[in-house]
Parts: C-alpha cells; structure tokens; sequence
C-alpha cells in the first residue's frame, strides 16, 4: 500500500481542481515551524481521607467495570482488609469471608470474568492460594493447579488472550524466573524458550494496544535494568540503549489513552528512586514533570481508566500522573456508499504533538483510490454550511462533514486504507481541533462512483 504522507501544521494550503465527477489533488503545501514542547504530563497530589492502615507491600488493581479500584493486605494492623478507592474517598469493605493477611501478594483485574485475582504472598508462610473479589465479596478459588507458593512476583492479565500472566518471586529457598498463565479456571505453567532472569519485584504491565506484556527490572543477583517483552507465547529481551537505570519496586502501568507504559520510583542499590519514564514500544523516554512524589519505599501504580490518570498509591496521599491536555477522536457524521459497503473511518493513532495520526478506513474494496480530506472547521467550508448534502451531484445520502484545507491520498489493502500523519511538534496546535473524512472511489457506490465515510473531530494533545 502507497501513501502520500505530508505534516499538518498552523497554515495549510490545498492547490485543487474539480474534474467531472471527482476532485483531484495536485499539490499539498503544508507549513510550520518545528519547536520543543515541555511535557504537559504532569504528578498532582491528592489528599484523602480514610486511608487504608497498610503502608507498604500491599495490592492495588483498578476495577474496569465498576470504575474504581481496590486495595488488599499489606503490612500493619488488620492486613487483611479490603478497600475500595472511587477516585476521592477511600471505603472500607468487610466480608465475613477474605483471604487471610498477607504482603507480597498481587492483585489484577481480568475484564473477561469482571474480576481482581489475587494469589500468593507471605503471612507465617508463603502462600499459594488464588481468591477472587467480584466487586461484593471474595471467593476462594480451587484450580487443579497452582504456581508453588511465592511472594513480591509480577502479575498482569492479558486482554487478546484472555489470561492473567505470573513471572518470578521466591519463597524462603529459592528465586523464582517461571512463567504461569489464569484462564479463570486453572494454572498453567508455559514453557517459553527463553525467559528473563530469575527475579523478585519485576515491574509488568500489559500494553493492550499492542498486545504485549512488558516486564522491567527487578533484583536477583543484582539489579536488573532489562526490558521484556511476552508475546503470548515467548519472552524476548528488547535491546535499547537508552533505558531507566536498574532496580526493583518500580511502580509500572500502561496509560490507556496516551498508549505508553509509564514507570516510577523504584528501589537500588543507592536508595529510594523518584524518576519517571515512559515506554512507547520501541524506545524508553525519561520525563521532567514539574513536581515528583515523594520517596516511598514501596511504589504502586495503575490505570485509573474512568479519569484517563495513572495513579500512585501512599500513606494519606494519592498522586495522579496525567496530561492536562488530552488528545481525543469522537466520530460525528454518516457514510454513504453501496449496500453492506459503506466506508467506516476510526483513529487508531490519536493526534498528539510530535508523533503521528494513525487513521483507518475499513468496509473499503481492494485496489480502490482512497483520500482522506482534513478541515479546520465542520461548519463551514467557504461560503457553504456543513454537513454538505452530495444528493444533487450523483451521490444520494453522502455529505461533506469537513472543509478541505489538506488531503492524502492512498490505496486500500485488504479490505482497508491506512494513513500515516505527522502532527508537528509545534506548540500553537495544542488543543486545536481537526476534522477527518475519507471518500473512496467506487464505481459501485454510486453514479459518481464515490463512497463517503464517517467523520470525525479530533483533538491535538500533548504528551
């Protein structure tokens, strides 16, 4: 598949001519300066009441399904309480059934069963015990098997094969570098052909867009600064130059909606850590928020998906890591095209400074001209109000949803056409709105042979 790709920028310019019965593109001049943004992600701290007694090696798993997350065990008094955290207040939850105290454990939401799956960790004993919370009450579990009892392992729950994923840990003898899998029924231990060192504390966490578990660091014969990666059925070691010092107990979570791994804190053989970096999937980027958490000897965080924020857990205080200006893509409009064949335009890239708008059209044939039209505006394109009805020009139900102030074009492949757009690094598009629709040309749409897809209104963020 060929495409035409140019950057999107403050002034844009569209040299055009109309041809009967379609427009054709021969030339896309686009300006704008180029320039450095500081990063908009940013740490704020949030003072709560009610806090939970257990202070350090406790387990946090965010909710999906009830928007709010939850807290078990630790160490201090009456470690084995549950909380439960709606984003402002903390509330504890008594269940005459629980899992006895513990620290060391670990606890992760599954989205296939809707619950948080809890196994291991340490009390007089090391554990090997699985429990589920179901948002009300706890649930011991009895799978046919079990990983050997263990404590401080990883744990993460892959979305596309619908598993909960263990690496690592130890018990009293030995450490730990074994891979196990949850279906929501059994244990299972894989058999990969290659896989990390044995470790205690790794960092995991599941990018979900990408499919990918990635592991990072944590301590065995030495600190680790290793990046992993488990596709599903192997481990494989990413070599990166650039990469966050070694060390365990680092607080990981994968920011759904700016599709990075974020990691904080940590422990070496120095002290208490307080960076933060950032994984995109190929290479490991340090940020400089302008306020940092304190130091704490145990970091844990996750994905707040109901405020789009990666949160921080600590004694009275919670932190959240988020951008205050978000990038988005809401769909607007309708397509026309052929029966059972209309276009359908989604954004598989957001739009944010300095990387690039993925947008996608699918329901296409193969083989066919595609463009894709951006506008700055979806009310107005000179002197004709929007949406645009195309009935009169030999295209009944179709309409122009944007002005066209730049296009690209491609060939569809495989039942889909795929663009690629810079977004510039330019400080003065922050927050800017742009508007996407593509046509596709298609003798077997209509009389102009045009297929029209959706539109949709998407906003530039900042990373």
């Amino acid at each position: 598949m060929r495409e035409r790709r140019t950057s999107f920028a403050t002034s844009p310019s569209l040299f055009w001519r109309r041809t009967p019965g379609r427009m054709a593109v021969f030339a896309i001049a686009l300006t704008g300066i180029t320039a450095s943004v500081r990063t908009q992600a940013d740490w704020t701290a949030h003072k709560v009441l009610a806090n939970p007694a257990a202070t350090t090696d406790f387990a946090i798993a965010s909710d999906l399904r009830r928007s709010r997350m939850v807290l078990f065990g630790g160490s201090g008094s009456n470690n084995n309480d549950t909380w439960i955290f709606d984003g402002a207040l903390w509330r504890s939850v008594r269940n005459p059934v629980a899992p006895p105290s513990r620290a060391g454990h670990r606890l992760e939401y599954g989205i296939m069963r809707n619950t948080c799956l809890l196994f291991g960790g340490r009390s007089w004993d090391y554990l090997d015990d699985t429990w589920e919370w179901d948002g009300n009450q706890w649930t011991p579990r009895t799978p046919n098997h079990s990983p050997p009892a263990r404590a401080d392992f990883g744990l993460t729950f892959e979305v596309a094969r619908g598993r909960h994923l263990l690496f690592g840990g130890k018990d009293d003898r030995s450490v730990f570098s074994d891979t196990w899998s949850f279906d929501g029924s059994d244990w299972q231990r894989l058999t990969p052909v290659t896989s990390p060192a044995a470790r205690v504390y790794p960092s995991m966490a599941y990018d979900s867009h990408r499919a990918r578990v990635v592991l990072f660091g944590g301590h065995g014969r030495d600190y680790f600064d290793d990046t992993w990666e488990w596709d599903g059925t192997d481990w494989k070691e990413i070599q990166l130059t650039n990469r966050p010092p070694a060390r365990r107990s680092a607080g990981m979570a994968y920011d759904r909606l700016r599709r990075v791994i974020v990691l904080h804190g940590g422990i070496d053989g120095s002290g208490v850590r307080r960076d933060t970096w950032e994984f995109d999937g190929s290479a490991w980027t340090q940020r400089q928020p302008h306020t940092t958490p304190p130091a704490s000897w145990q970091t844990v965080l996750a994905y707040d998906s109901a405020r789009n924020r990666t949160t921080l857990f600590g004694p009275n205080t919670i932190w959240s890591y988020s951008t205050s200006r978000p990038a988005a893509a809401v769909s607007y409009s309708t397509g026309c095209g052929s029966l059972g064949a209309v276009p359908e335009t989604t954004c598989d890239r957001l739009p944010w400074l300095g990387r690039r708008l993925v947008v996608n059209t699918d329901n296409v044939a193969a083989n066919r001209l595609a463009l894709l039209v951006l506008g700055v505006r979806r009310d107005r394109f000179g002197s004709r109000p929007l949406p645009w009805p195309l009935d009169s020009h030999g295209m009944p139900g179709c309409a122009l949803a944007t002005s066209i102030d730049a296009a690209h074009a491609t060939t569809t492949l495989g039942g889909r056409a795929r663009w690629s757009i810079r977004i510039e690094n330019e400080p003065l598009l922050a927050g800017r709105q742009l508007f996407a629709q593509s046509f596709v040309f298609d003798s077997h749409a209509n009389q102009r042979g045009i297929a029209v897809s959706n539109a949709l209104d998407l906003t530039i963020g900042v990373l």
